[in-house]
């Protein structure tokens, strides 16, 4: 069992990696696009998922998120030599500080929260399923599962705020990241700061993927280092576009470490959560151990 991988092969060899792979069976979680250096248009990145779900063993089975309309277009009423499935976003709710599945008439808790993750719960469910594993193994199970690390991990928190670290940078997991922590806490005020790192962040061609993005949080920051841009070679630009292509103030929009940190401390840890979202190293910040500093603070 292993995640796959659209990327390249190798610099010599222009596949997808997941296509080596011949599965017996697959999931297919959406398609939101990414990796604009290699796939220059949507089109191009559909393509790669496409040839996957060609791929897929001749008595195999692929199981696909029902809520993604590019792979509703795609695999929606196909006839396959392979079993097709499409699963669905399972029912949930909070109970103070429990998230609740509801399957069947029964309540699991677990330990995370948010659509991403119930969508996500949902398709292992249907993989589980195919392996033998009854349904209620399986959530019982999800009660002891701590989540990927900088996968909406909590590293710090008190009654009244929560400090989340996520590895979200592509549009799709920004969106989806920010609503999981407002649905979640919606009283609450969210400070989101992301960092654009990654070649497609960065470059001004994608940027208006990530427009409305940050819409829930309360106070968005964007943070990124005109040095890496030059480092990766990549077009110049200006917080003015950045703000623009987020839909956001252009004071939200930040391009030193320094000036990254000032904005934080300005942040009073009552009735707040911090979101903090990157691929990258936010410009040298050893951001926990700010966290940690900041939490003192705030509890003396």
């Amino acid at each position: 069992v292993f995640e796959g991988d659209e990327y390249l092969s190798s610099p010599i060899d222009k596949r997808s990696k997941f296509l080596w792979y011949k599965p017996h069976i697959a999931l297919i979680s959406g398609i939101a696009w990414d990796h604009i250096n290699v796939f220059p248009t949507f089109e191009i990145y559909k393509d790669q998922f496409r040839h996957f779900a060609d791929s897929v063993d001749r008595n195999g089975y692929l199981t696909w998120f029902s809520g993604d309309s590019s792979l509703k277009k795609m695999l929606d009423g196909k006839n396959r030599s392979f079993t097709i499935e499409p699963y669905f976003e399972v029912d949930s709710r909070y109970a103070g500080d429990v998230t609740l599945v509801v399957h069947k008439g029964r309540e699991y808790p677990v330990p995370f929260f948010g659509a991403h993750n119930m969508q996500n719960l949902a398709g292992a469910m249907n993989v589980c399923r195919r392996l033998g594993l009854d349904d209620d193994a399986f959530l019982r199970s999800m009660g002891s599962f701590k989540g990927a690390s900088r996968r909406l991990e909590a590293v710090a928190g008190d009654d009244s705020s929560s400090v989340f670290y996520d590895f979200a940078h592509a549009p799709s997991k920004l969106k989806a990241t920010v609503e999981a922590v407002k649905s979640r806490y919606p009283s609450r005020k969210l400070v989101a700061c992301m960092e654009l790192h990654t070649f497609s962040s960065l470059d001004k061609n994608f940027l208006p993927q990530y427009h409305n993005t940050m819409l829930l949080a309360d106070e968005p920051i964007v943070y990124f280092n005109p040095g890496v841009i030059e480092h990766k070679g990549l077009s110049p630009i200006s917080p003015v576009e950045v703000a623009k292509a987020f839909n956001i103030p252009e004071h939200s929009v930040i391009v030193t470490p320094e000036a990254l940190l000032e904005r934080l401390e300005k942040i009073e840890f009552r009735n707040t959560n911090l979101l903090i979202m990157t691929s990258g190293s936010l410009g040298g910040i050893d951001i926990k151990a700010w966290i940690s500093k900041k939490m003192d603070k705030t509890k003396q």
